[in-house]
């Protein structure tokens, strides 16, 4: 069984199993194992959650809206925006300061920044922000 110390998520378990008093061997290890399954699906929503906004994000920024007008011409017609990376990274960095504000910064910087990587490679893959010009 994982500890606090390997695994920042899981701290929480010491708390909730100093709290119940005596109890027996079975069910403090049942408690713990729920805690920890909670925790980590408490996690995965989250990087599901923030992988849809990062998503979204890079969409609105590389196919409708160019606020920034930062392009790159690749080869030819084709150019790349980056307008919807920025804003990603933008929203990152919000929410990485909202997770510092709150002393939370341990406990949100991993699961922000799985899902700002999946969110970057997934729109690489579904070739967001890349556009073909006809001149």
């Amino acid at each position: 069984m994982a500890t606090g110390a390997s695994f920042p998520y899981l701290r929480v378990k010491r708390a909730v199993v100093s709290r119940i008093g005596r109890r027996t061997c079975t069910q403090s290890n049942l408690l713990e194992t729920e805690t920890a399954w909670y925790l980590l699906m408490k996690m995965f929503f989250a990087i599901v959650a923030e992988f849809a906004l990062f998503l979204l994000l890079d969409v609105i920024g590389g196919v409708f809206y160019h606020p920034f007008h930062i392009e790159t011409m690749l080869s030819g017609a084709r150019s790349f925006a980056w307008d919807g990376i920025l804003f990603m990274l933008l929203a990152w960095s919000l929410l990485l300061l909202v997770g510092a504000a709150r002393k939370r910064f341990a406990a949100s910087a991993v699961p922000l920044s799985i899902a700002l990587v999946l969110a970057t490679a997934t729109g690489y893959v579904l070739k967001v922000g890349f556009a073909t010009h006809q001149w």
